[in-house]
């Protein structure tokens, strides 16, 4: 399975804009230390987990196809990227209820209308701990806890691997975050 990491800055990227921390400074003086907000490519199901307001940037450099697009949760720095996905004619954009809801109303903004004249873009809510196939990867949406009341990552599982990706949480307990066990799919 090939992971590209696209961004893996905070909220503003790397350096912040008027921060003088250690961090910032040092990448101010050496791009290398330079970081876009946070997105990832898994190569095999063509899929794109959280288009950042830096998409235009990643896609430019990535320059591969993206059909599957699935949100973490609905902080702007990880979707407000969803118009840049406008070089797109087919995708389906999958993400938790309120993700759904914000990526509609960007794709009103820009383009007038929840899907570009001409396209086939297909929105998926996903509900957390179910099962969802696709044509060459399975995926399972879990909850985490953030500032959002709704935020999840993923599970997926491509020919028999795995990856999870979690967007900008930190590891949390299974229990203390739904209040159950998961499904024994992901144990």
């Amino acid at each position: 399975m090939k992971v590209v990491i696209l961004g893996s800055g905070s909220y503003s990227g790397t350096p912040k804009p008027l921060c003088n921390c250690e961090n910032c400074s040092i990448a101010r003086r050496n791009p290398a230390f330079r970081r876009t907000r946070f997105s990832l490519y898994i190569e095999e199901g063509k899929i794109l987990v959280d288009p950042s307001p830096d998409l235009h940037y990643h896609l430019e450099r990535l320059n591969k196809k993206v059909e599957n697009v699935f949100i973490t949760h609905a902080h702007f720095d990880h979707i407000f990227g969803v118009p840049d996905l406008q070089v797109y004619k087919k995708l389906i954009i999958s993400s938790n209820t309120l993700g759904i809801k914000v990526a509609k109303e960007l794709s009103r903004l820009a383009f007038g209308s929840e899907v570009p004249s001409g396209y086939e873009w297909r929105y998926e809510e996903l509900q957390f701990w179910n099962e969802y196939s696709f044509d060459n990867f399975r995926v399972i949406h879990f909850p985490v806890i953030h500032s959002l009341e709704i935020a999840g990552g993923y599970l997926f599982e491509i020919k028999g691997r795995r990856i999870g990706v979690t967007g900008d949480t930190g590891p949390e307990d299974t229990v203390r975050i739904t209040g159950a066990s998961p499904p024994e799919a992901i144990q």
